[in-house]
């Protein structure tokens, strides 16, 4: 069954990245109580897509890797993975838009876990005595999560709002939609909880002051908004 396995690098590497990907989600709602269960069944018709599109990126990359420099070889496996992390991320942001944010797990986290297990395993598929790099390799990922963080991502400046019990599915998709439209919104999850109906904003690090004021403003004056609270970054 391995010499099958070994064969097939890249599709046992593309298996392994929508597998673990999904999986990081399916632990981190689990952990959660289940909040957003419901999430996961969309992120898995993602990971297929993205599983599909991995696969000649990985098929290349085990064309280019040598089975005699180790240390290169999962180099090269680790940045790929970073790579790949990176445009998928871009690709789901340009195709959802501030809809990514309503997700109830860090899809960035479950797409470099994924990706890193993807390169990873295709790579130690065609060298299986290097296990010690391939754990060293592994060992790294909480590293390469924070320098991506690091790259993409600053602490968000953060919106709760409530909504008032009497409002409408109308008015609630209308604020939605006027949410997204927002400039500066970096996502936004809806949050059930004390009887009430609350919204969690995230907004880019880098707004002036005043933009910020206008922001909350204009939230202030909108109708069925009965509270706003700002949200302190820890």
């Amino acid at each position: 069954m391995f010499d099958k396995i070994n064969t097939h690098p890249a599709l046992f590497g593309a298996f392994s990245f929508g597998v673990t990907a999904w999986g990081s989600a399916l632990i981190y709602v689990g952990l959660n109580d289940w909040f957003g269960a419901g999430d996961l069944r969309g992120f898995a018709f993602w990971m297929l897509i993205f599983s599909f599109l991995i696969y000649p990126i990985l098929s290349f990359l085990s064309k280019k890797t040598s089975t005699k420099n180790l240390i290169k070889s999962y180099g090269i496996a680790l940045l790929t993975s970073l790579l790949i992390t990176i445009i998928f991320i871009l690709l789901m942001l340009t195709i959802l838009g501030a809809w990514i944010g309503a997700y109830s797990f860090p899809v960035l986290f479950c797409l470099l876990i994924g990706a890193s297990f993807g390169t990873i395993s295709t790579v130690y598929i065609k060298q299986p005595n290097s296990w010690v790099s391939a754990v060293v390799s592994v060992s790294m990922l909480p590293l390469i999560f924070y320098v991506l963080v690091s790259i993409l991502l600053a602490e968000p400046n953060k919106l709760r709002i409530s909504i008032k019990e009497e409002a409408t599915h109308v008015e609630v998709q209308s604020l939605v939609d006027y949410i997204i439209e927002v400039d500066g919104v970096r996502g936004f999850a809806r949050v059930d909880g004390s009887g009430e109906t609350r919204i969690l904003i995230s907004f880019d690090s880098g707004l002036s002051d005043r933009r910020w004021e206008e922001i909350v403003s204009d939230l202030e004056s909108i109708p069925i908004i009965v509270k706003l609270i700002e949200i302190e970054n820890e």
